[in-house]
């Protein structure tokens, strides 16, 4: 049998309603399907995986997704890996883009896809050359750790489907709580479990491990998990505990360093809104406009919501609110009602 120029690896367990459509996502690339499964082999899912499956890994889940990642890497015989989740779909325009990439004279070891989740996208390391040593780190959030810089393809786009968030950060709360005891210090877990919380509304839980992965963060270059994390705890600060002063202080704060980040801007915008400073606030979200998609370190998450529809729509709302006299409406309201 002529060998497949690339190795698709999946995870799955039963209960997992995109499975086929994952699969047939990026069946134009000819792969070899290398698929782990750790659920009942009773399900339905059991049978789609045995249908598309040229190795197929049956094993028992042990709260250890780079355990389970490094399980499929070593039964792949293809030249280059992409690794994705079940519950995700490769974009039908991407699969060309990627073929074309395949077929190419690469020179980089590791490549980055565009990885969309609702209004949210973030660059992930995806595709990567299948060599001796190349393994994935962490037991939930896991990554491969690259020697260089991976080659970004923005235009390449996996779709991430939303299903049951609260399931999903549950289990990963667990398992990182658990890590945590043995590491209380432990950078990518009190990043993780920050982002965890955060998603079951569990914001003081979430406030906690944001800030020790900060304060445990001794490195002064700036890099995306400590941007992303400072806009977190700016964000619990003003819509959690109202502390418009320390959120403000949070933000300007990197606003100096980074003024480019449209997160940031609005952000800002939401404070002076709610505060009633709708000219300033208007201001701030023109800014956000202004900024567009951020980029840094060959990586990129943004909110596509945030550098276009949620400022324009704060900047008519604001605009609005403009021509109210606040103190005069104030004051009315207060008066008492005469018979």
């Amino acid at each position: 049998m002529k060998k497949k120029k690339v190795s698709i690896n999946i995870i799955t367990t039963h209960n997992e309603p995109y499975l086929r459509q994952c699969l047939e996502s990026v069946k134009d690339l000819d792969p070899e399907y290398v698929i782990g499964y750790t659920g009942d082999i009773s399900k339905e899912e059991y049978k789609i995986c045995k249908e598309f499956a040229d190795k197929l890994d049956v094993f028992e889940w042990k709260d250890d997704f780079s355990y389970a990642r490094n399980r499929l890497i070593k039964k792949s015989t293809s030249d280059w890996i992409i690794w994705i989740d079940s519950d995700e779909t490769i974009e039908k325009e991407s699969i060309q883009k990627i073929n074309n990439l395949l077929n190419s004279n690469i020179k980089n070891m590791y490549h980055s896809f565009k990885l969309i989740h609702g209004s949210t996208s973030m660059g992930q390391l995806r595709m990567f050359f299948n060599k001796d040593g190349i393994e994935f780190n962490n037991v939930v959030h896991e990554k491969i750790i690259p020697d260089v810089y991976p080659n970004n393809h923005p235009d390449i786009k996996i779709i991430h489907h939303i299903q049951n968030v609260n399931r999903s950060s549950v289990r990963n709360i667990n398992i990182l709580e658990k890590e945590l005891k043995e590491n209380p210090n432990n950078l990518d877990n009190n990043f993780y479990i920050a982002i965890e919380y955060h998603l079951i509304d569990r914001h003081m839980k979430s406030l906690i491990h944001a800030e020790k992965f900060l304060n445990n963060y001794v490195s002064a270059d700036i890099n995306i998990r400590k941007l992303y994390i400072r806009y977190l705890i700016a964000w619990i600060y003003t819509f959690h505990l109202q502390n418009y002063q320390k959120a403000t202080e949070i933000i300007l704060a990197q606003l100096m360093l980074n003024c480019n980040i449209a997160e940031f801007w609005c952000l800002l915008g939401d404070i002076f809104s709610t505060i009633g400073k709708y000219k300033h606030a208007k201001r701030f979200f023109q800014n956000a406009i202004l900024m567009g998609d951020y980029k840094y370190d060959n990586m990129w998450l943004v909110d596509s919501m945030k550098y276009d529809t949620y400022p324009r729509l704060m900047i008519e709302k604001c605009a609005k609110k403009e021509e109210i006299d606040i103190q005069e409406f104030n004051r009315e309201i207060n008066e008492p009602i005469m018979p």
